[in-house]
């Protein structure tokens, strides 16, 4: 490592990839609605649940590390308060 990141930048960082994410998250929302719709209906085959889990398992983990990336870069706050 040649050089240090400045809080400012890591910051930075952490917004872009907040921003990214949370947009990542909204474009596969949108295709899960458009893959099995609002109301998914009854008698989904074995093969249309198990891609409708993957999806659910995906947009929590994704949901999961944006969140981590907010309190994280709260942390960031904290300490440029300090």
């Amino acid at each position: 490592m040649n050089r240090y990141t400045t809080l400012d930048e890591a910051i930075d960082r952490i917004n872009k990839a907040i921003v990214a994410l949370d947009s990542d998250i909204k474009e596969w929302n949108m295709v899960k609605t458009s893959l099995f719709g609002k109301n998914i209906r009854k008698s989904q085959n074995d093969k249309e649940q198990e891609l409708k889990s993957e999806f659910d398992t995906f947009l929590t983990r994704s949901q999961k590390v944006k969140e981590n990336l907010v309190i994280f870069r709260n942390l960031f706050d904290t300490i440029s308060v300090n």
